[in-house]
């Protein structure tokens, strides 16, 4: 009888290689939750300082998530929450108006009969602004709900790049800014999830804006979050900190975070180190730490060199340590003592300065949870011409098609950004596509276009501007055909190194024109 001990052999081999390329597949999530990835080699993998798996956040970064929705999904679910962190919840303030149902997308049978346009044509800012009134209800300004047309979709076919819509004259602060970046740092502070995670994008649109305008460095660093082994302009290494990020599920104070939502407790001795590259932003002129004055000291070293004493500055619940040095690539500190960091940044002394505030799996609202006094020291020390909020995967729901409930309480974050930077201009980006799998093949998923007609109303009730994220994208099904050309994931969601290049050139265009 002939031996086929060998057959064994290729089977064992056969059953290992199919586990460990499991491991490439997308993540897997079930009604909001998280499943445990295929890792035969998880307890050899090296991990970062909060505990997670290198490997699995570089791979989870390549080929993103693949949600799977339950039908017991409630509303709170359907607004984001599920899919992202459990924060702490503001008391509700009764003064705020409730934003109107989403504008429909498609034409009114009155409309039909009569041939009428239903979609915005092209048009200067003075045509699509609307008449947004306001009266004062204590410390609070009462928007009341602005008309607008619909959305103009034909605008995909010409592949030009969507305008953006300024309803309330928000953009000419950061206009007059791009004029003087010459002789002062013009800071631009862009909030979004995980699209934007690792510098994704925004790396991109800051070497673009640094290029035109001058300025160096990479701008808000992190001392720890999920990002910092594979962010593209940064690599960072910390030790000795008790982290807390606003999507934690616990042991979190929204009123101890900075613009960040994070904040970093140093108990006795703590370090971190940066080491930046890539274009423009490779070296910068400072290093800044920015913390709270409550007990703690640093030494900080630039490109290697000895500790050298820092420039402090105290903005009150907040202060600054600033180490000067010429061509900063390479920047650490030692902390002593007993206080909260929220993080580093690394500027030129004039030009463009473009933080990246990513949070995974967020709605946005965290931003409310900011105390006032933190938000006015950094109104002092670090005063931004122009905020960006991106927003909208973890929004967005095939079930849902009103999301004023979602953006009533994105009102709240505005309206907390204007009171603390009533100069700065503010610039909602509506959510980007999102595509689902039909019989005929790959669309964007039912809820995307209200969602971001939704956003799009939000920004004129509040009198900001709008840029239209979906149609830069390419419009239905975009996110399809980018994952063709390499610029996208495998989720059909997220879009990668490749796909943030182009989306900052369609960004950079509308910003500059």
């Amino acid at each position: 009888m002939p031996n086929k001990i060998h057959n064994s052999f290729y089977i064992t081999l056969i059953t290992i290689l199919t586990l460990l390329a499991m491991f490439w597949l997308p993540k897997l999530k079930i009604g909001g939750k998280d499943m445990r990835r295929v890792n035969l080699l998880s307890d050899v993998q090296l991990r970062d300082s909060s505990g997670n798996i290198i490997a699995e956040a570089m791979v989870d970064s390549m080929v993103g998530t693949v949600e799977i929705a339950t039908d017991t999904i409630g509303e709170e679910e359907n607004l984001g929450i599920a899919f992202d962190q459990i924060e702490e919840e503001t008391e509700e303030d009764p003064t705020i108006a409730e934003s109107t149902p989403t504008p429909s997308q498609e034409p009114t049978s009155k409309q039909k009969a009569e041939n009428k346009p239903t979609q915005q044509q092209d048009s200067s800012p003075a045509d699509s602004a609307p008449a947004v009134t306001s009266v004062n209800e204590g410390d609070t300004a009462a928007y009341h709900p602005a008309a607008i047309k619909p959305i103009d979709y034909s605008a995909v076919s010409t592949g030009e790049v969507p305008d953006i819509e300024d309803f309330g004259n928000s953009m000419a602060h950061f206009k007059a800014a791009l004029s003087q970046a010459g002789s002062r740092p013009v800071r631009i502070a862009f909030f979004g999830d995980s699209f934007i995670e690792g510098d994704i994008l925004t790396s991109d649109l800051r070497e673009m804006l640094q290029a035109q305008y001058g300025g160096k460095g990479v701008g808000w660093v992190d001392i720890s979050c999920v990002s910092e082994r594979f962010r593209l302009t940064a690599k960072t290494n910390n030790s000795g900190w008790e982290k807390h990020h606003a999507n934690d599920r616990a042991g979190h104070k929204g009123a101890m975070q900075g613009l960040n939502g994070a904040y970093f407790i140093c108990k006795g001795k703590a370090s971190f180190n940066v080491t930046t590259s890539k274009g423009h932003a490779a070296t910068a002129d400072k290093a800044t730490i920015f913390y709270v004055p409550e007990g703690i000291s640093f030494k900080g070293k630039i490109n290697g060199a000895e500790a050298q004493p820092a420039v402090s500055d105290n903005g009150g619940a907040m202060a600054t340590a600033e180490f000067h040095g010429q061509s900063i690539g390479k920047f650490a500190f030692d902390a002593s003592g007993n206080g909260r960091v929220f993080g580093v940044a690394l500027d030129g002394s004039t030009g463009i300065s473009l933080d990246n505030y990513s949070m995974r799996g967020s709605n946005g609202w965290y931003t409310a949870n900011t105390a006032d006094e933190t938000l006015a020291a950094y109104a002092r020390l670090r005063p931004y011409d122009l905020f960006i909020f991106e927003y909208g995967l973890n929004i967005a729901n095939k079930k849902q098609t009103d999301y004023s409930p979602y953006t009533s309480r994105f009102k709240k974050v505005i309206r907390k950004i204007k009171a603390h930077f009533p100069n700065a201009s503010i610039l909602i980006l509506g959510s980007g596509d999102r595509d689902e799998r039909t019989p005929d093949g790959f669309a964007t998923m039912k809820g995307v276009k209200e969602l971001m007609a939704a956003q799009r109303q939000m920004a004129a009730d509040e009198g900001v501007a709008f840029w239209n994220l979906f149609l830069a994208m390419g419009g239905d099904g975009s996110i399809a055909r980018m994952q063709k050309k390499g610029q996208a994931n495998l989720d059909y969601t997220h879009i990668n190194a490749a796909g943030g290049k182009v989306v900052a050139k369609a960004l950079f265009q509308a910003l500059t024109k």
